[in-house]
């Protein structure tokens, strides 16, 4: 018993021990679970604030979808504002203006800023635009609560450098005729002691030939793009070679180490750097009208724009190409066809009406781009069975002349008959002579002035003469006269053939003219008399004695017709000139010279009627018509009749001021003599035979008018729907260089935009252009295919920069007036760079000042255009120098750049734009409610100010950051100071109070308002010139 009372005793004292144990196990799961639900509340509250974060930070990035949308609306429906006018602006009247924050706006590409809030910050610079919620439940005169605000920016970046095609290999371009030889374009970008603005008096001036050296290829480096480079941030990193490295490494290697030298260097080139995204398309747009008529009986008028491509002169089809092509509507969108020309509306009359005269542009045109030994461009395959109504000009000779002199000589023989009875045997004896003159215009070799010419001449000589009408009555002659006619040829009738150079001839140009008469020889008259036609034997008849006299006044005759209706010259075999010299056999006359007059063949009997006349073509590049001739008559009652015309020599007087007698309204030319001499030449004869390598050639091409090329010296404006197409030569023909291109690309990078704001710009694009005096300097011949080459380059064209103070001229300077001209008013075209003051006036949509700034200007920079450098010197054209100058030195300026550029209105626009989500603190009470901040966060309640921000890590710098005035140095102050430390925003408060009274609801409170999340957005946009509609290129939000 013992035994078990002592294990039930201790039974006893286990359980007295263990007693608690069940609290202890539920304290520790009490303090589990509490564990638990501390960490599932922190869990929550984590949640919650994540949740709210992220609510705040979509709400940011919505209200700053918002000041983007805005900025983006503004951009797109109100073109009339400019760019720089769209920026978020505070409403003070009804906001607290504040600036906090604003800065906030600056923005890098890649470390290269795009836009930086500068130290002029002032009132009138962007600023925030509230959002208040239109939920919340507050009095009608107070406010509504603010729940954020955004701020926008829109900039700009127009006609920059393309770092991926103006630095490419820059050591060996060659600027000559503006031709795009490469892939893409390549300018010798003339970095030099003057490229950084303002440096001429700084330390850091040496940097200039250091970055020359950069580029040049001169240095340590050279840049040799694979690929393009969006941005200038791309340039910097790229790495050109393994042994190069990036350039960044390159540029401290030449010596710019420092922030103020780097910044020198990123300023200077963003100024005028940028890559586009898209390229310059090679397009242009027409607007057309059109009227319809509604169901009730109202018009509706529709105006449509279309786009096309430009047309390639440098084409290699063109032997597959019609004249009938390129003046073809359906063409255009094919680029086949060259719109100035299938709208052109000039014409000269019946036979040079619109449509003859474009066919025969296009048709010189094209002669001009093929091969000197391909035929004639024409629309007939035999000339002389169907007459052609255009035929293309090409470098051979050409027809100037045409001789024609018919001699009618009357006779009377007589044989006695009986006493006082003579025998009368009256007759008309004719003979002719044709000969034709050439005229050499394009200075053609030695060996191709030898090739074989024959002139084919068509034509028909007619008149009337008296003849005898005799009847015998018992042995007795009775005789009267009566009318009879004579005819030789036809229309179609070969009067003759001149041949030169042939084997059995010897003739010789004499200062570029050539001329010959057939018969040469006696027995080779123009009227053979095996033909009968050489004598008009008259019925003989018997009478009195001694009535020679008498017979002879009663043979007369009259309505003399000389008519040459059409001359073929054939050389080297083909057919190349065409002249109709006379449609119909009208009337002869001339001044007081009649041939239709009746004239009786008088005494003395060896007397002869000699009839002469000559038909001169007015240019003989336009020669196809009858208008294109001009007529000349002997008067055959002269004692001594006298060839009318200028046989081998220059068909026209010169008057006083050395001009083509002819010459009304149509090219400037320095030359009396069209013909190609040792002395001078025309300008304009120029004639390549291979396509075109500058626009400038346009200007060779003549537009089927006497002494008149294609005028590139004047652009028209048109009205929207207005038939656009070339017309008189006076209004210019410029308009042509918008639809025609040397690239059969669609598009290319690195144009340069006339609508350029950079001055250093410009320059490169004019920089080192060789100025020839003519287009033959490169040497003729019949082989030769080049213009503008070194050899006879007398000068060079030149802008100067800003800092040559001794040779630029604001005023004349055709950067600035280019400049100038697009801030009046943006070039919607490149041939809106040839605009008149003429013209202005058309401009209806905008002010009357502003057109009258723009004739002003327009008249500056034509003048600038079209001056002529000195010889022998790297001049600038803003000084004419040359006494006596031509169209074709006055455009070639224009023609070599205008490949060159382009007239975007915009380019590449960035909207920047930051939104704020904002939890507003405050009571809805009209006087609020007071808050105390403290700044600077250093427990102590006192004012800052601002004038002590300057130092940083001071209490007022930390106050003045924590309070969003702080704002990052700008690469300018960098540059300028070599300060890289964060500036005060200038239009921050003068001080921050510790104290904030009137803190309330609907409006925003610095340090009592919570800021409780920001969202950045950054958007891209190029304008499409052709839709006139932006282009979203990228769309990102940003830290």
């Amino acid at each position: 018993m013992s035994i078990f009372k002592k294990e039930f005793a201790a039974m006893g004292m286990r359980k007295r021990r263990e007693k608690g144990i069940a609290l202890i196990f539920t304290l520790g799961i009490l303090g589990l679970l509490t564990v638990l639900a501390l960490g599932f509340a922190s869990t929550a509250m984590l949640n919650s604030k994540i949740s709210g974060n992220i609510s705040h930070q979509q709400k940011a990035r919505y209200i700053a979808r918002l000041g983007a949308e805005r900025a983006l609306y503004a951009l797109t429906q109100c073109p009339d504002i400019p760019i720089s006018n769209i920026f978020s602006k505070s409403a003070v009247d009804i906001d607290k203006e504040s600036c906090d924050g604003i800065w906030k706006l600056n923005t890098k590409l890649n470390g290269i800023p795009i836009y930086e809030i500068t130290d002029d910050y002032g009132a009138d610079s962007v600023g925030w635009e509230y959002i208040r919620d239109p939920q919340s439940v507050t009095e009608e005169d107070i406010k509504k609560d603010i729940i954020g605000r955004y701020a926008y920016v829109v900039v700009e970046e127009t006609g920059k450098l393309d770092p991926s095609v103006h630095l490419t290999d820059v050591a060996s371009l060659s600027r000559q005729g503006g031709k795009n030889i490469a892939d893409e374009l390549s300018f010798k970008v003339p970095f030099g002691t003057d490229f950084f603005p303002n440096t001429s008096d700084s330390p850091y001036s040496q940097n200039d030939t250091k970055l020359a050296n950069l580029f040049k290829g001169a240095g340590q480096f050279q840049t040799k793009f694979s690929r393009r480079l969006f941005n200038l941030g791309n340039l910097l990193e790229y790495k050109v070679t393994d042994s190069d490295g990036k350039l960044t490494t390159a540029i401290k290697q030449l010596g710019f180490t420092t922030s103020q030298e780097q910044a020198k260097l990123k300023r200077a080139l963003k100024s005028i750097l940028g890559s586009r995204l898209e390229p310059y398309q090679e397009c242009y747009t027409l607007s057309s009208t059109s009227t319809s008529t509604e169901s009730d009986g109202s018009t509706t008028t529709k105006t449509t724009t279309n786009t096309y491509p430009r047309f390639n002169l440098n084409r290699s089809d063109w032997e597959s190409l019609t004249p009938e092509d390129l003046v073809n509507l359906n063409n255009l969108s094919k680029g086949k066809a060259i719109a100035w020309l299938v709208n052109w509306m000039h014409s000269r009359g019946d036979d040079w009406d619109d449509k003859t005269m474009a066919k025969q542009i296009a048709a010189n045109i094209i002669q001009y781009s093929l091969p000197m030994n391909k035929e004639t461009v024409s629309d007939s395959s035999n000339w002389v069975a169907q007459s052609p109504t255009y035929a293309g000009v090409g470098r051979h000779p050409m027809l100037n002349e045409i001789r024609v002199k018919l001699n009618i000589h009357a006779s009377v023989e007589t044989v006695s008959a009986g006493e006082n009875t003579t025998e009368y045997k009256p007759k008309y004896t004719i003979d002719a002579e044709i000969g034709t003159e050439l005229i050499d215009m394009f200075g053609l070799s030695e060996e191709t002035l030898q090739k074989k010419v024959k002139v084919s001449i068509y034509g028909e000589f007619t008149f009337n003469y008296t003849k005898t009408e005799v009847t015998n009555n018992n042995g007795v002659d009775t005789y009267t006269w009566k009318d009879g006619s004579y005819s030789f040829g036809g229309q179609q009738t070969l009067l003759c053939e001149i041949n030169f150079f042939d084997t059995d001839t010897k003739d010789t140009w004499t200062k570029g003219y050539i001329a010959k008469l057939k018969p040469e020889e006696k027995d080779s008259p123009v009227i053979p008399e095996d033909e009968g036609k050489g004598t008009i034997s008259l019925t003989p008849f018997k009478a009195a004695s001694g009535k020679e006299t008498e017979i002879y006044k009663d043979m007369k005759i009259k309505n003399v017709r000389l008519n040459i209706s059409k001359v073929i010259l054939t050389y080297d075999g083909n057919p190349r000139d065409y002249a109709q010299i006379q449609n119909t056999s009208g009337q002869l006359t001339v001044s007081s010279v009649n041939y239709d007059k009746e004239r009786a063949m008088s005494v003395p009997a060896s007397r002869e009627y000699s009839f002469q006349a000559a038909w001169q073509a007015v240019d003989p590049r336009v020669n196809h018509y009858p208008i294109d001739w001009t007529l000349k008559l002997s008067d055959p009652k002269a004692e001594t009749v006298v060839y009318p015309g200028t046989w081998g020599i220059n068909n026209f007087d010169n008057d006083s001021e050395g001009k083509l007698d002819a010459v009304t309204e149509g090219d400037k030319e320095a030359v009396s003599d069209p013909a190609w001499t040792s002395s001078g030449h025309l300008a304009s004869a120029y004639i390549r035979h291979a396509p075109m390598e500058s626009l400038w050639e346009l200007g060779c091409i003549s537009r089927a008018e006497p002494w008149k090329t294609l005028n590139l010296k004047k652009s028209r404006v048109f009205a929207s729907g207005e038939t656009q197409g070339g017309g008189e030569y006076a209004k210019g023909d410029a308009n042509i260089l918008d639809q025609v291109t040397l690239t059969d690309k669609k598009s290319r990078f690195g144009l340069i935009n006339l609508n350029t704001d950079e001055h250093f710009v410009l320059e490169t694009l004019f920089y080192q252009i060789p100025f020839h005096t003519e287009l033959h300097q490169a040497g003729i011949g019949a082989d030769d295919k080049s213009i503008l080459g070194a050899t006879g380059t007398s000068s060079i064209y030149s802008v100067y920069s800003k800092k040559d103070t001794s040779n630029h001229k604001e005023e004349s300077c055709l950067a600035c007036l280019i400049m100038e001209r697009s801030k009046i008013l943006r070039f919607e075209k490149r041939s809106d760079l040839l605009m008149d003051e003429t013209e202005v006036d058309a401009l209806t949509t905008i002010d009357s000042g502003k057109r009258s700034s723009l004739k002003e200007t327009v008249t500056k920079l034509r003048t600038a255009l079209f001056s002529i450098p000195k010889t022998g010197e790297s001049a600038s054209p803003e000084e004419e120098t040359s006494s006596k100058t031509t169209d074709a030195e006055e455009e070639q300026l224009v023609g070599k750049i205008m490949n060159l550029v382009a007239a975007d209105p915009y380019e590449t626009v960035y909207i920047i734009a930051v939104g704020q989500s904002i939890r507003d603190i405050g009571s809805s009470d009209e006087n609020g409610i007071t808050i105390f901040k403290n700044w600077a966060g250093s427990g102590k309640a006192d004012k800052t100010y601002k004038d002590n921000a300057v130092t940083k890590g001071n209490d007022a710098y930390k106050a003045y950051r924590r309070a969003g005035y702080i704002r990052p140095s700008t690469l300018k102050e960098i540059e300028d100071g070599g300060d890289s430390s964060p500036k005060v925003l200038n239009g921050a408060p003068n001080q921050l109070e510790d104290k904030i009274t009137g803190v309330k609801k609907g409006q925003y409170d610095l340090g009592a308002d919570k800021i409780s999340a920001e969202s950045k957005i950054v958007m891209t946009l190029c304008f499409d010139p052709w839709t006139k509609k932006w282009k979203i290129k990228r769309f990102e939000y940003v830290e």
